[in-house]
């Protein structure tokens, strides 16, 4: 009987407005496996002739389009060209989370219109959510450069995405690692348009990394490798970063890496377990020598207890969020 009914030409006639009809009379009232089933069983013909673009603009309800998705008869390039042909419309459009759900990136001319305080509806991923997430799928070649373009030209928005970013190790350690190489042209030169970019980002980073760190976030495991990584870029090839990235870079890996390696000699010492992510470290033998000299420092002033344990309270307190930690000295 739903066959024979969705073969009808309504379906041909309506298009669109017929299944946007179909789910908003029935939502609520049936359960939402048949809706789907009901809409998976569109024409495939029709499906072609629908407009979509009127659809998905129009939709308030994410779960219309996740069950048009789920059933094929909507696909990831449908919703890629509505969003290419209505770019200010889609960003408000759950579409754009549905669309991010499917792996696949938000086309850049979303993001061009949208202005500091063009938020998304609630319900929806933020902005800095989706931006971020975005980032996270783009596996286009110029997609680092890309968005830290777009980090610098959008200021108010930076620190935001990057600490969305800082919740996917993999994205953000890509974007660490394309830092880290931007400054620098092929024959080696310097690339001093790149170069202002990559402090800008740099800089933000690296407060939000000590930020996480100091806090001790689920997240300071990698922010400390993060570090770490800019840390180890910037000693192995000064030329790839302008002098104020390196001396941000060089004055953050002190403050926060030292104080880890402390700790973490404390803790072995007392033959515990570091609690939390693992961590690895990159410092400058320098660094290290000094950690050290920090750690035995510490050691005499609690009269020789590994544990801190003194009459003036202990000499170390607090915890490092790190199960294995390697220190690298370079």
């Amino acid at each position: 009987m739903v066959e024979s009914w969705l073969e009808n030409k309504r379906w041909r006639e309506g298009g669109s407005r017929t299944v946007a009809r179909v789910y908003e009379a029935h939502k609520g009232h049936l359960p939402e496996r048949f809706i789907e089933v009901l809409l998976g069983k569109v024409p495939k013909a029709t499906a072609k002739e629908i407009d979509w673009q009127s659809l998905l603009l129009g939709a308030a309800d994410r779960r219309l389009v996740e069950m048009l998705v789920r059933q094929k008869v909507l696909k990831a390039g449908d919703i890629t060209r509505v969003a290419k042909t209505d770019p200010k419309e889609f960003y408000r459009s759950p579409a754009l989370d549905v669309l991010l759900e499917a792996g696949k990136p938000v086309p850049r001319p979303v993001w061009k219109g949208v202005g500091d305080e063009d938020q998304r509806p609630a319900g929806l991923e933020s902005r800095d959510e989706a931006i971020a997430a975005s980032f996270a799928v783009d596996a286009g070649n110029d997609a680092i450069r890309w968005f830290t373009s777009l980090l610098v030209a959008n200021h108010a928005w930076r620190r935001g995405i990057l600490k969305q970013l800082l919740r996917d190790a993999t994205a953000a350690l890509r974007l660490t690692r394309g830092l880290t190489a931007m400054g620098l042209t092929v024959t080696g030169k310097r690339n001093k348009a790149e170069q202002s970019t990559v402090e800008q980002v740099v800089s933000d980073l690296l407060t939000l990394c000590e930020e996480a760190v100091a806090e001790q976030k689920q997240t300071a495991g990698l922010a400390a490798t993060i570090i770490s990584l800019l840390n180890v870029s910037f000693n192995g090839e000064p030329e790839s970063a302008t002098e104020k990235a390196r001396r941000d870079v060089a004055e953050t890996s002190r403050r926060v890496l030292r104080p880890v390696v402390t700790k973490a000699l404390q803790v072995a010492d007392t033959g515990s377990r570091l609690a939390g992510p693992s961590a690895v470290l990159g410092l400058s033998v320098g660094e290290l020598y000094d950690a050290v000299q920090d750690y035995l420092g510490r050691l005499v002033q609690s009269g020789g207890r590994p544990d801190g344990a003194s009459g003036r309270g202990n000499a170390m307190s607090g915890t490092w969020p790190a199960q294995g930690l390697q220190a690298v000295p370079l």
